[in-house]
């Protein structure tokens, strides 16, 4: 999968009351609302402190995958009106969808094949048939909302993790009230940070963020690969919709789980061969999406060719988040504190000024909306944000620092040797949170 950018087209139509699609998303995730709030209600009434404990619990939880989540697109990040629509989506209609078809599902596989055949398969098949396309769509609703704003494959899979966190928080405190009610003992709390180890960080890596990310992908290639056929397009938003459903289904299904045996060998040998390559072919897309997305709006700066605005240095630093980094810290040490805050303000402002190119390159003709439905003048925003970066660069001198980039050998660099100790950390880590978890008696 190639990863595109195209110009971008933001708001070219106001967002209105009068939009069927905004009327279809509120109608949906009020629906979603009321059917978790039917499940909800009677936990908090029954058990308020073990409710109250997985509510806080799990969004703390949610607050390192949103900076990670955010941090991927670093060069043009998403409106949070648009993430708080795909994070309700997710945790509202795709889980109140998920759990009245999963429901029906089970049943019918109960019928036509067996009872002992749903309870040892559903989950494998049900899950990832019922939920995925639930999930998919709230990526498609947020296309249908803000078309523009979706310009890469790395939006589409922002976007899609977004909808995959709100799924997967609200069902992990679904699971979390369950586990309270099974285990007979009142309101107690025990039963909810169990909950929370093993479906918050033993598999929350390759749970429903992953999936929906991937199918997210490609409906961003859908729709920005606009040179390609569309046969092609659809052919690869299908496959990475299919490969969304695949890692589901092989997470949920009963394969493994007795083969390997419950010490540490048969619990690592889980993990890196159900859950591992889907996460390592999330970053590989991620990586390459970034890669392209750096290309795009690393060509637009240099196209300027006005070293005020951008050094070719800069420009390259500022495509890679270690680059941006190592020149921050670069800069704190020739300039202090005060320097490395003017890095930082001038990076934004250099991303912002290539945003802004983008968006007048899409719409030549003058005024557009933005997603918030404001008159927005593309030259005048470029104007704006290049007085925004010369001002920062004047400081920036005043400081006796001519270069916002990162040292040379740091650009320089290959950084497989980080990726792979991350990896191998990530591993290691929901090893030894299983066997801690066995020996505690959770699992």
């Amino acid at each position: 999968m190639t990863a595109a950018v195209r110009p971008m087209q933001s708001g070219q139509r106001r967002l209105t009351w009068r939009s069927p699609a905004l009327w279809l998303t509120v109608v949906v995730i009020g629906y979603g609302a009321w059917q978790i709030g039917k499940f909800g209600y009677p936990n908090f009434v029954n058990y308020p402190r073990a409710a109250a404990l997985a509510v806080v619990l799990f969004g703390l939880y949610a607050i390192p995958y949103t900076l990670l989540v955010t941090g991927l697109d670093y060069l043009e990040p998403e409106p949070v009106s648009l993430i708080g629509t795909a994070v309700a989506w997710g945790g509202l209609a795709a889980t109140a969808v998920g759990v009245t078809g999963g429901q029906a599902l089970q049943g019918i596989l109960a019928k036509l094949i067996s009872p002992a055949f749903s309870d040892q398969w559903s989950p494998a098949i049900v899950g990832p048939t019922i939920e995925e396309p639930a999930k998919i769509l709230g990526v498609i609703m947020i296309v249908l909302l803000a078309k523009g704003q979706l310009n890469s494959v790395v939006d589409g899979v922002v976007y899609g993790a977004f909808v995959g966190l709100g799924f997967q928080l609200v069902e992990n405190f679904m699971y979390a009230m369950y586990a309270v009610a099974i285990s007979g003992n009142g309101d107690t709390v025990s039963p909810v940070v169990a909950t929370f180890l093993v479906r918050g960080f033993l598999s929350g890596l390759w749970s429903h963020t992953m999936f929906t990310a991937l199918a997210g992908a490609g409906i961003g290639y859908a729709l920005v690969a606009v040179r390609r056929p569309w046969w092609r397009r659809l052919g690869i938003a299908a496959l990475a919709f299919l490969g969304a459903w695949g890692l589901h289904f092989v997470w949920n299904s009963p394969l493994l789980i007795n083969g390997f045996g419950g010490g540490l060998g048969g619990i690592a040998a889980i993990l890196l061969i159900k859950g591992l390559p889907g996460l390592l072919l999330v970053l590989l897309l991620v990586g390459a999406a970034k890669r392209s997305e750096a290309r795009y709006y690393s060509d637009t700066l240099l196209g300027l060719t006005d070293p005020g605005l951008a050094t070719a240095g800069e420009v390259d630093t500022l495509c890679h988040a270690r680059r941006r980094h190592a020149a921050r810290r670069y800069a704190k040490a020739r300039g202090g504190l005060k320097a490395q805050l003017l890095v930082r303000r001038l990076q934004m402002a250099q991303a912002k000024l290539a945003v802004a190119i983008s968006r007048a390159q899409g719409n030549p003709a003058g005024t557009v909306y933005d997603v918030a439905g404001r008159f927005r003048d593309p030259a005048a925003v470029v104007q704006r944000r290049v007085q925004e970066v010369r001002m920062l660069r004047g400081r920036l001198l005043g400081l006796g620092i001519s270069d916002a980039a990162a040292p040379t050998e740091v650009r320089h660099r290959v950084h497989w040797n980080g990726l792979l100790f991350r990896v191998g950390l990530v591993v290691v880590g929901a090893v030894a949170l299983a066997v801690l978890i066995r020996r505690l008696g959770g699992g």
